[in-house]
């Protein structure tokens, strides 16, 4: 019984030894000093470890020079939103317009002076919008280049115009969200409709009356040729919000409201011609932001 317990005694002694010595070995590898390996990992390449609780992340952002444009499928920007940390944007749209059909105004029992244009309206189909909504005076101008559906154009390409206003200079606001009017009656469906001079819009393409100009769209002396397109934009400086203009829609066209005087007076009802945009139109957007301006690089 005695020498029983002695080995039991000897036993739990020879673990204890053998567990300090373990440990004591653990510890000692864990120095830096140890010189255990030295010949295949000198000490000048130990490994070393640093750590933080803080650090900063410093971002920017880029802008893409050259974005391609030209017949897009989705809507178009038009309008000018200013940002309060991008700065400032502004986007313009440059698309040509086509005859409805081949037209003479000249009245059958009358002359040109007959004709009496009461307005002409660009109407434009809305499909959403950026930015806050309010009014903005837009300009509209006659293309003094040809575009071509077949050609590229990017989001900075530059169009000669003939720079005189053909709208009414008026501060136009659209509500982007609700049905608006065409051609006098409320349709389902948004519309920022931009009134156009008579004189400096209609008149000449009423004038032209007789001419090959009114025969056909492409062609010689056709009205492609006469009437190369026109460029919408807005004022830079004012915060009106960006329109997302479908060019494509049915409703997006420039309508002309004429009357024949030529007649009895009963007679003289008020009719229309149509000037439309369509799949068959040649048309891109622009976008100016702030920043090309901040670059002495200024697009219009």
């Amino acid at each position: 019984m005695l020498s029983q317990r002695v080995l039991i005694k000897s036993r739990n002694f020879l673990f204890l030894v053998v567990g300090l010595l373990t440990t004591a070995f653990l510890f000692s590898s864990c120095e830096k000093d140890n010189e255990f390996g030295i010949e295949i990992n000198p000490d000048f390449d130990t490994l070393g470890a640093i750590y933080s609780d803080t650090f900063s992340i410093h971002t920017f952002s880029v802008i893409s020079d050259s974005i391609r444009t030209d017949e897009l499928n989705g809507p178009s920007p038009l309008g000018n939103y200013i940002d309060p940390v991008f700065g400032e944007v502004n986007a313009s749209i440059i698309t040509q317009i086509r005859l409805e059909q081949s037209y003479n105004f000249i009245p059958d029992n009358g002359d040109i002076n007959d004709i009496v244009v009461d307005s002409v309206v660009l109407y434009l189909a809305i499909d959403g919008y950026y930015g806050d909504i309010q009014e903005q005076e837009f300009k509209v101008e006659i293309l003094d280049e040809d575009i071509f559906k077949d050609s590229i154009y990017h989001n900075t390409t530059n169009i000669i115009t003939k720079v005189e206003d053909i709208s009414n200079g008026l501060s136009i606001e659209s509500n982007p969200l609700f049905p608006g009017y065409f051609s006098g009656g409320l349709v389902d469906k948004a519309i920022l409709g931009i009134p156009l001079n008579i004189e400096k819009f209609a008149t000449p393409i009423v004038n032209e009356s007789g001419n090959t100009t009114l025969e056909g769209n492409d062609g010689d002396n056709e009205f492609l040729t006469f009437f190369k397109g026109i460029k919408i934009s807005s004022s830079n400086g004012t915060n009106g919000g960006l329109y997302y203009i479908n060019l494509l829609n049915s409703f997006s066209r420039i309508r002309l409201f004429y009357r024949d005087t030529s007649g009895v007076t009963s007679e003289h009802d008020t009719l229309d011609f149509d000037f439309n945009i369509n799949s068959n139109c040649a048309y891109f957007h622009k976008v100016a932001h702030e920043l090309y301006r901040n670059r002495n690089r200024k697009y219009c």
